[in-house]
């Protein structure tokens, strides 16, 4: 943490960034260590200046080199080192290299700055090391002529390299073009960039497919346009400081492009901070990790110490950040979202971060077949109207660590085999502020075999719409409030199965709600509405549940709530009154689970 903490957030002359973990390689560190909460506003950039301007490309004084079996040919004034079938680049210029060979390579040497490799129809497989390796502080484009198809390869046997395509430390590559490139790591890494290198995709179209990384730059890594297409026997996108790396700082910038990743890693992975803006991403995971059913905080399994079978969260195996496996859609340190199109479908947590998100523009559709959807250890923040965000399915649909605020955005937790959305862990009062769920504006509905809506902290309404529709049995709740909370305005529509509307919700948010323990039956596809004395309605959703359902409601649109009626399909239900099914609390004051207030032992408003 130290030491992630005085490199990843000092300015900039200082240098950047420490060792990090998170994958599996041999030669990087191992995943245990602990990670920054820092905020977004004190991450620094890398310097990425020595990237070459595509303005450089100089048709005028090119040297073409053609690679075949049995040698190189060059055309034009050339100072390149031929020696064989291998090609050594010395000086800056533009170099055009065509032709096939099964056994060849080129090196561009080190210290150079405009290095222009247009790449026009190059197949080059290495026996000894990378087909094309760009040396240490070198800084070189790879240019795509218009409709060629380029290939590069390296051996399956060990080399020291460990990349098809390897530039070295602190040296910067820009690929660009209109034409195609294949590339196959077959001993690891596909494209891989060292120590304080850095990287930028602007145009043309990869293919990668690699024995562990597909595409790996440890500093820096910007993708701005083009097209990916990356299949990964580890992660498909990378940036992490080797073992004894102080240089690097581990940023993914994604701002354009159409981008497909396969991997049994991570599909992308940040060590620093990463930040999605712009481009189409559909990435799937597949790596066997164990089964997350419960959130990470708690007893065993994140369950309620004591409590009976059913009740809070399942006993079963859940994953963390230290696990050895690790298969996440995206995984970063810090990240900010802020557009593009983004579909995950992972074995593991589709979105995890290990400090503060920011999620305020872009369309999501994320789906974890065996853990969470979005998984942060810092505070998590959607706004923007431009954000959609759809969790299809997970074990959590959104777990944090820390609070979850929701200025704006439409944000949907289609369903959950345990809660909808989760804070907090075992939180004392005095931390509850830490862990609260707060609503300012925006959309966010959740769907839950749990708690649809649990927070361990509190909850704070003051504007925006939250629908909690779950569980169907009575061990749950569609909310489930820790501590005393606020409503300021907004609206709040909570449907569950009679037998668990009772337990956890009335008394949480007594002040100014309306409910009903029996509103009416629901079929797995029900409309469930609320209405105002003069026959307006105020918020309607389709119910999945099945069986009776109690409804309950807050809301600043209408005066007087107790004069609201519900409507489950076609049944409709006026709000209970009698303490023991239900009841209209007119606000003021902390409110107890029925007759006779609170339950003993229990803290003021928690029940």
């Amino acid at each position: 943490m130290k030491n992630l903490m005085k490199i990843l957030f000092l300015p900039l002359l200082l240098g950047l960034l420490s060792s990090f973990a998170g994958c599996t390689a041999t030669e990087e560190v191992s995943s245990g260590e602990e990670y920054s909460t820092e905020a977004l506003e004190d991450v620094v950039l890398a310097d990425t200046s020595s990237l070459p301007d595509l303005a450089g490309l100089a048709a005028e004084g090119a040297v073409r080199y053609s690679f075949s079996d049995g040698g190189i040919s060059a055309e034009g004034e050339q100072d390149g080192e031929i020696s064989g079938t291998e090609l050594k680049i010395q000086s800056p210029g533009t170099y055009i290299l065509t032709g096939t060979c099964a056994d060849g390579s080129v090196t561009v040497t080190r210290d150079l700055t405009g290095v222009y490799l247009v790449l026009d129809g190059l197949h080059l497989t290495s026996s000894q090391g990378p087909a094309l390796t760009v040396n240490k502080s070198t800084s070189c484009c790879v240019y795509l002529a218009q409709g060629s198809e380029n290939y590069l390869a390296d051996p399956s046997t060990e080399h020291a390299e460990g990349a098809a395509l390897k530039f070295k430390s602190g040296a910067a590559l820009l690929l660009a073009g209109k034409g195609t490139l294949t590339v196959t790591g077959n001993y690891k890494n596909g494209i891989k960039g060292g120590a304080g290198s850095v990287f930028r995709m602007v145009s043309g179209k990869i293919t990668v497919t690699a024995a562990n990384n597909a595409l790996a730059c440890d500093h820096s890594l910007e993708i701005q346009g083009g097209s990916l297409d990356l299949t990964a026997k580890n992660d498909g996108i990378k940036s992490s400081p080797d073992e004894g790396d102080t240089l690097s700082v581990g940023n993914i910038l994604l701002s354009g492009g159409t981008v497909k990743i396969h991997a049994e890693g991570d599909g992308i992975s940040a060590y620093g901070y990463l930040e999605l803006s712009g481009g189409t991403w559909d990435i799937t995971t597949t790596g066997e990790i164990a089964t997350s059913m419960g959130n990470e905080f708690g007893g065993p399994g994140g369950g309620r110490p004591g409590m009976p079978p059913g009740w809070g969260n399942s006993s079963m195996e859940t994953t963390t950040e230290t696990d050895d496996t690790s298969s996440k859609g995206i995984k970063s340190g810090l990240m900010k979202i802020s557009g593009g199109n983004l579909t995950v479908s992972s074995t593991d947590h589709a979105l995890h971060c290990n400090g503060q998100t920011v999620i305020e523009g872009g369309t999501l559709v994320l789906d974890s077949s065996r853990a969470k959807g979005i998984a942060t250890h810092g505070d998590l923040t959607f706004s923007g109207d431009t954000t959609n965000v759809r969790i299809t399915n997970a074990t959590e649909g959104i777990e944090s660590k820390g609070g979850v605020t929701v200025n704006g955005g439409m944000i949907r937790v289609e369903y959950a085999t345990d809660d909808g959305i989760n804070l907090g862990g075992t939180v004392s009062s005095s931390a509850a502020e830490q862990h609260t769920l707060t609503v300012n504006g925006g959309y966010l509905y959740c769907y839950a075999a749990g708690d649809s809506v649990d927070s361990n902290g509190r909850l704070v309404m003051n504007g925006g719409t939250v629908i909690a529709i779950g569980p169907a049995n009575g061990g749950n709740s569609c909310l489930d409030i820790q501590y005393v909370s606020q409503f300021n305005g907004g609206t709040v529509l909570g449907i569950a199965a009679s037998s668990s509307m009772w337990n956890e919700v009335v008394g949480h948010l007594g002040d100014f709600a309306v409910y009903n323990l029996s509103a009416g039956v629901a079929d797995g596809d029900t409309r469930v509405a609320v209405f105002s004395e003069d026959g307006l309605e105020l918020i309607s959703v389709d119910c999945p549940l099945q069986g009776n359902v109690g409804v309950f409601f807050m809301s600043n649109q209408v005066e007087d709530l107790s004069t609201c009626t519900f409507k489950v399909g076609e049944v409709e239900a006026e709000p209970s009154t009698d303490g023991a099914a239900g009841g209209y609390f007119p606000g003021g004051g902390d409110h107890g689970g029925g007759p006779g207030g609170g339950r003993p032992g229990m803290p003021p408003g928690r029940w």
